[in-house]
């Protein structure tokens, strides 16, 4: 570090013609992982410093070559006829590292970028059981803990975005100087689902996921993409055929004690009957009327009673 100082001492009375073609670019990197920064100038430079948060650690020189801190830094330099790109290599980047970064060209100023060093955290869904009875209201809740910057949080029902205003966010930072952030979602669930619980940040290419069953323990669950069962309907329908059945019981009892009431007819009746319709047939064909036997049997008690007698 003091020989770069030394030198960034004794170079400004060199002239130089080069100048800045491109200047580092912004960037973003996760804890313990690597990060790449290039500085493009034109030809006939004297000096290249890179500086992070305005400390050099690395100066490259065209008769020298690369002079610094080689153990947490590293320079990869390509030449053409007109240019030269000196790439700065950050290794095992942590949140120390973060802040302003400075490519300096001797005799043409400064071009800056910043270092943002972020870090995933944990992420887990907090409640023991996930059961609700059908239609109604469930609360689950997402912690994503150990994080940097504050994670952006979101749901996901049965692999569909859920609506932002069913769920809310709140952060706070630990004694780590780490952010604890916590979402709760409102969800009224009809059928069985699959919540999932996401978190991001820019440097991760994809966010993290945690995911749980939700399960719906009323009896008539309709199956996804079903309609609900309407028990006002059905209700109904038990009611109308029932009573239909009533009344055709009663249909039935009615007629049954209507022919339970019919008697047949007294003997002396059939016999008048059938002693008319004879004499009408023989009325019919010229014959006179015959006496019809008088069906039944002689009682040999019988007396006829006379005034003497009286």
């Amino acid at each position: 570090m003091r020989s770069l100082v030394f030198l960034a001492v004794l170079l400004p009375s060199a002239v130089g013609a080069a100048e800045f073609l491109q200047g580092p670019q912004n960037a973003t990197a996760l804890l313990s992982s690597t990060a790449k920064f290039n500085c493009t100038v034109s030809k006939d430079w004297l000096a290249l410093i890179w500086e992070l948060k305005d400390v050099p650690v690395l100066m490259i020189m065209p008769q020298v070559g690369a002079v610094g801190v080689f153990d947490h830094y590293d320079v990869q330099n390509y030449t053409t006829l007109d240019t030269f790109t000196s790439e700065l290599i950050i290794h095992n980047v942590s949140r120390q590292d973060s802040g302003p970064l400075t490519c300096g060209l001797l005799n043409a100023g400064n071009k800056d970028a910043t270092l943002s060093v972020e870090v995933p955290g944990g992420l887990e869904i907090l409640n023991n059981s996930l059961e609700v009875q059908w239609n109604q209201s469930a609360t689950v809740l997402c912690r994503a803990r150990g994080w940097y910057p504050s994670p952006g949080m979101a749901w996901m029902l049965d692999g569909s975005p859920a609506d932002p205003g069913s769920y809310s966010t709140e952060s706070s930072i630990d004694d780590t100087g780490l952010y604890v952030s916590t979402s709760t979602l409102l969800v009224t669930p009809t059928h069985n689902l699959t919540v999932e619980c996401q978190a991001s940040i820019p440097a991760l290419a994809a966010p993290l996921r945690a995911n749980a069953s939700l399960v719906v323990t009323e009896v008539l669950v309709p199956a996804p993409g079903q309609p609900r069962i309407d028990r006002t309907v059905l209700i109904a329908v038990t009611v109308s055929v029932s009573a239909a059945i009533l009344l055709v019981l009663l249909i039935i009892l009615i007629v049954f004690c209507c022919k339970r009431k019919r008697r047949p007819k007294p003997s002396y009746e059939s016999y008048e009957e059938e002693t008319r319709k004879d004499s009408q047939q023989r009325a019919q064909n010229g014959q006179a009327p015959q006496t019809l036997p008088i069906q039944g049997k002689n009682n040999l008690g019988f007396s006829k009673d006379t005034p003497a007698d009286t």
